[in-house]
């Protein structure tokens, strides 16, 4: 059974690339544009990993996240932030908040497929 993650990206650009690579490395993919889409899914359905964009419209990825981690259904749920911020200042809030790793935009799929692996254990 495929590995289902999460894409949360309000840049329908950078959304679009996201989709595509994680639908060619055989993953089960949903989208959301927004930090409330997200929690509404995440909320109704567990995801092996949710890719979190930290800088959304209304509820922010920090707030996301730790909303997503008090959820029942999503402790086992890896989630990493991604972020065009300076990287320590976000990551302290995102570490606060339940982040298991942190990238930086533009995204390196490389790197990013590398991290996921380790996290999920493949």
């Amino acid at each position: 059974m495929p590995k289902s993650i999460l894409l949360v990206e309000d840049d329908p650009v950078q959304l679009k690339m996201e989709e595509d690579f994680f639908n060619k490395e055989g993953f089960e993919v949903a989208v959301a544009a927004s930090g409330e889409e997200a929690l509404s899914m995440a909320l109704k359905k567990t995801f092996d990993l949710i890719l979190l964009d930290i800088l959304l419209p209304r509820v922010d990825g920090v707030e996301v996240c730790r909303r997503i981690k008090k959820s029942p259904n999503n402790t086992n749920t890896k989630i990493i932030a991604v972020t065009s911020f300076d990287v320590t200042d976000v990551q302290k809030k995102a570490q606060a908040a339940g982040v298991d790793d942190l990238v930086i935009k533009p995204l390196n799929f490389v790197e990013l497929s590398k991290k996921i692996k380790t996290l999920l254990g493949n």
